[in-house]
C-alpha cells in the first residue's frame, strides 16, 4: 500500500467525520425546536390569512357581476376585436413582405 493511498484514506475519513459531526449538530436543531419557537408566529400569520380570506369573500359579495346576456355580448366584442386586429396586422405584414421582396428581389 502506498503512502498516497493512506493519506487519501485519512482525508476521506476526516471528511466523513466532519460531515457526521455537522449532521449531529443539525439533529439538535430538529423541527420540534423550530416549531416551538416559530409556532406563535405561524399561528399569527395563519389568523391574518384567514381574516384576509373572509374579507375577500365579503368584497366579492359586493361585486356587480354581469348577466349572462351581457357576458356573451362582451365576449363577442373582445373576440371580434381580436379577429379584426389579427387580420389587420397580418395584412400589414403581407404588404411589407411584398414591398421588401420588390425592393430586394
Amino acid at each position: 500500500m502506498s503512502l498516497g493511498s493512506l493519506e487519501s484514506g485519512r482525508i476521506a475519513a476526516r471528511r466523513a467525520r466532519t460531515i457526521l459531526s455537522y449532521l449531529r449538530n443539525q439533529a439538535d436543531l430538529m423541527p420540534t425546536d423550530l416549531i416551538k419557537s416559530e409556532l406563535p408566529c405561524i399561528l399569527k400569520n395563519m389568523d391574518r390569512f384567514i381574516t384576509f380570506l373572509r374579507e375577500v369573500r365579503v368584497e366579492l359579495g359586493k361585486v356587480s357581476w354581469p348577466s349572462r346576456k351581457q357576458l356573451m355580448a362582451y365576449t363577442g366584442v373582445v373576440l371580434g376585436l381580436c379577429l379584426f386586429f389579427a387580420l389587420f396586422l397580418g395584412g400589414l405584414d403581407s404588404v411589407f413582405v411584398w414591398i421588401l421582396n420588390r425592393l430586394i428581389g
